[in-house]
């Protein structure tokens, strides 16, 4: 996991945050006209909840010491694998449906690593 530098906080986090939101609030009236429609939406709402979720674990980083995500609390990791195991199987689910298997495991790596992180002791 990449150290924390000093110019992040969480204030820094504050705009991101509410990029992501605004990104999926207009989401409900969309109605996309393009070849792969369906899959579109569940794409931007997986794209903004991953990166709440980042937001999430950084603001968690920055409150422990030295950052380092095992010294999260544990009940804290615990919400937060939660969180990522079901963003994962919703990555697995919108990628098969457009994407050949065999990348999946690649394209999934990093989070799976991160999982692994956040249900360690």
């Amino acid at each position: 996991m990449p150290k924390l530098t000093t110019a992040t906080s969480s204030g820094t986090l504050r705009p991101i945050r509410s990029h992501a939101l605004n990104a999926m609030q207009p989401l409900h009236k969309a109605r996309p006209q393009c070849h792969d429609a369906g899959l579109v939406i569940p794409e931007i709402h997986l794209s903004a909840d991953l990166v709440l979720l980042a937001c999430d674990l950084l603001d968690a980083r920055l409150a422990v010491k030295d950052g380092d995500v095992q010294n999260i609390p544990a009940a804290q990791r615990k919400q937060m694998a939660e969180r990522l195991e079901k963003l994962i199987k919703e990555h697995e689910s919108i990628w098969l449906k457009c994407n050949r298997i065999g990348g999946l495991s690649d394209s999934s790596a990093a989070m799976a690593e991160l999982l692994e992180m956040l249900e360690s002791k």
